[in-house]
């Protein structure tokens, strides 16, 4: 079983040993509960339990056999099918959400992300509001944190042509800033030797957002255009100091 295998499989919402149960049955074949029990080195009722959630969510199936219940992977296939079930539902309801949301919503507001699945809505904001984000402080070792979601994010950034203005940081990641250029359009300045520091500053839509990179990430949102055009003030005099990567 690859880490990175299991790692993906955790990303669609499912916990360390329900994953451990699906890729162990993927690659097992049908199988007694015990069996899969002692393939993963997991007490046998945690891996009943899994099971019978994997079940409950489409990710496997059931036969008895001899008085005995045999469990089944579904294929790979399968749980693409289920999750773009999920986002066709999801597309229907989204334009009475999005109404819903922007009629209640003030014009000046903070919201907070905390977590790894915090800053994929921090994100996913940013490809929301904006044609356009500048950045002071990037290091590009979001690639690291976000391996499998970045790619994603990337990609919509390309189609939607975002541009991409970036002051980056003297310690920066050599490969993810290569990533970053090479998945939507950037423009890029490194900042002065001393100027290192694990927050990010973002400038985006009517929006400035700070990314800290502790042991949890956190993310602060702020809407307010004056807050925006006194940071935007401050990327112009870094942009102006700083020289052409």
């Amino acid at each position: 079983m690859k880490q990175e295998h299991l790692a993906f499989i955790r990303e669609l919402g499912l916990t360390k040993t329900e994953s451990k149960v699906y890729l162990t049955l993927l690659e097992s074949g049908e199988s007694l509960s015990g069996t899969v029990a002692s393939r993963t080195g997991v007490y046998r009722k945690n891996v009943y339990d899994a099971l019978e959630v994997l079940s409950k969510k489409g990710f496997t199936a059931s036969k008895m056999q001899q008085g005995k219940r045999y469990w089944i992977a579904m294929p790979p296939s399968r749980i693409q099918s289920l999750l773009k079930e999920k986002l066709d539902f999801f597309n229907t309801i989204l334009p009475e959400l999005t109404a819903r949301y922007n009629e209640k919503k003030p014009h000046q507001t903070i919201e907070v992300y905390q977590g790894i699945e915090g800053i994929k809505s921090f994100n996913n904001l940013i490809l929301r509001e904006g044609n356009e984000v500048c950045i002071i402080g990037a290091t590009g070792n979001i690639f690291n944190r976000f391996k499998y979601s970045i790619p994603t994010y990337l990609e919509e950034a390309k189609q939607k042509k975002m541009q991409a203005y970036m002051l980056i940081a003297s310690d920066f990641n050599q490969e993810g800033i290569k990533k970053f250029k090479s998945h939507k359009k950037a423009s890029c300045r490194i900042l002065p030797k001393d100027f290192t520091t694990p927050t990010q500053i973002y400038l985006f839509g009517e929006y400035s957002g700070i990314l800290i990179w502790s042991e949890e990430p956190l993310a602060i949102a702020i809407k307010s255009k004056e807050i925006h055009k006194g940071f935007k003030t401050y990327f112009d005099f870094l942009w102006k100091l700083s020289k052409p990567l």
